[in-house]
């Protein structure tokens, strides 16, 4: 389907193909819907991944309502980065030393 008709249905999982031979068979048999952005010219047989990735993530992002990021003048805000410990308080220099039997 095409992707500007937002045909995205609940949780989604996006694979992308390299340019030249697409997806692996085994990661086509693991899809259960695929979508395209329409090409308007010949001049191309395909975008580039990290531009089709771009506009594919667009427009889902329209289509979940995901809230636009906050703008000072012509630019994003950008927030703090998360913190690497988890909740858990397993973070990954804990994870890098935890042993196959849970001891440290």
């Amino acid at each position: 389907e095409p992707v500007q008709s937002h045909p995205f249905r609940g949780p989604t999982a996006f694979l992308m193909g390299n340019e030249g031979s697409g997806l692996l068979p085994a990661q086509l048999d693991a899809c259960e819907q695929f979508v395209y952005i329409p090409q308007h010219s010949h001049a191309t047989a395909s975008l580039n991944v990290n531009a089709a990735c771009a506009v594919v993530l667009h427009h889902f992002a329209q289509w979940a309502a995901i809230p636009e990021t906050a703008r000072d003048g012509y630019k994003f805000v950008e927030a703090p980065p998360p913190s690497s410990t988890p909740r858990s308080g397993m973070g990954l220099k804990q994870m890098r030393s935890l042993n196959a039997d849970g001891t440290f």
